[in-house]
């Protein structure tokens, strides 16, 4: 047999390297020979004499013969007519074989897919726990009072969603100051506008959201599977022109900056710093563990920031000079940001919280 049929076999549960299996093998050799010469089925005391003149100096005791025959019938390879041990015949055929290895492959799909299954439901379970929290909770029952992590990890958007919502919005309230800096955009626009409600929830409750994108984010949003469309980052920024009118402190700004952080900081106290952009990959760290790095991203978002350009600000001539006028994204945008009430915004004078 090829390498590729032998392989093929193994899938199917036959290993060839296996004593057992090699004499099955020999056994399914044996009887399709002899019958295609007697063109009739075979009497045991016939199989027998044939595996004896095949292995003439290892000869498996008639029991085995028995037990192997009994098991290719159970696999219908072979098939058993009379009755008796003395009247029982067996034959075997090509279409025999075909039928006991359609059994078999059936057999072993039915077991992998629920083997799948359990494993999917095994993945699922997995995904829904907070490992954070988990940890949390093990360090209280040990310590017996309530323990804060001051460094948490998660893998994917939905996981560094999770992230700031838990670390970040969650427990801003008024007073409170979160910074929003990205330096990329492609993954950050798969559901943007759904998840960009925590914030708005945040800036709700009383604290200033400032929210730095790039400017690519006008041109990769026309592209980017599941981003939202159009129309409805338009009518997104609309909506937050009528909110900032009303009070809320929720303010988006453009930047160039190519070497931006990519983070979440909510004063000086929390950041979710996202480490890897595909898969996206994110850290939460708190002050007591990275104060000299949230001091640094916080300084630097503030330089960026006041060097960034408010949305109500952007004109068509801009989108000319980063070569994003045809993108329909950022038409929608510009005439977002043209409806929404231009404010005078003081507040860069005072940068700290």
């Amino acid at each position: 047999m090829e390498e590729h049929e032998i392989e093929q076999l193994r899938l199917l549960g036959v290993d060839l390297s296996k004593k057992r299996t090699k004499r099955l093998l020999e056994l399914v050799r044996s009887m399709m020979r002899t019958q295609q010469i007697q063109k009739r089925p075979q009497q045991f005391h016939e199989i027998y004499d044939a595996i004896q003149r095949l292995r003439p100096d290892d000869v498996p005791s008639r029991t085995c013969i028995y037990r192997d025959l009994k098991l290719l019938k159970e696999a219908g390879v072979v098939r058993v007519s009379g009755r008796g041990a003395q009247r029982k015949k067996y034959s075997i055929s090509t279409t025999s074989l075909i039928a006991g290895l359609h059994r078999l492959h059936s057999t072993v799909v039915e077991q992998l897919e629920a083997e799948r299954n359990r494993i999917e439901r095994q993945l699922e379970m997995l995904r829904q726990i907070d490992c954070s929290k988990l940890g949390e909770r093990i360090a209280q029952s040990i310590v017996g009072t309530e323990a804060f992590s001051t460094v948490s990890f998660a893998k994917g958007a939905d996981g560094m969603h999770q992230l700031v919502l838990e670390g970040i919005t969650r427990p801003a309230s008024r007073g409170d100051v979160i910074r929003v800096m990205a330096s990329f955009a492609r993954p950050l626009v798969r559901g943007g506008i759904e998840r960009t409600k925590k914030f708005i929830e945040a800036a709700q409750r009383g604290a200033e959201v400032r929210y730095l994108a790039p400017f690519s984010f006008l041109r990769v949003i026309d592209i980017v599977p599941g981003a939202p469309t159009a129309q409805a980052v338009g009518q997104f920024i609309v909506g937050i022109g009528r909110m900032r009118k009303q009070g809320l402190r929720f303010e988006i700004r453009l930047h160039r900056e190519a070497d931006a952080y990519n983070a979440v900081i909510r004063n000086r106290d929390a950041v979710a710093l996202i480490l890897v952009e595909e898969p996206i990959a994110t850290t939460m760290m708190t002050r007591e563990y990275a104060a000299d790095l949230i001091d640094q991203i916080v300084e630097r978002f503030d330089r960026v920031w006041k060097q960034a350009l408010p949305l109500e600000k952007l004109t068509r001539s801009m989108l000319r000079e980063n070569g994003i006028e045809s993108s329909e994204a950022a038409a929608e945008i510009l005439h977002a940001a043209e409806s929404s009430p231009r404010l005078d915004d003081r507040r860069d004078e005072c940068m700290s919280e």
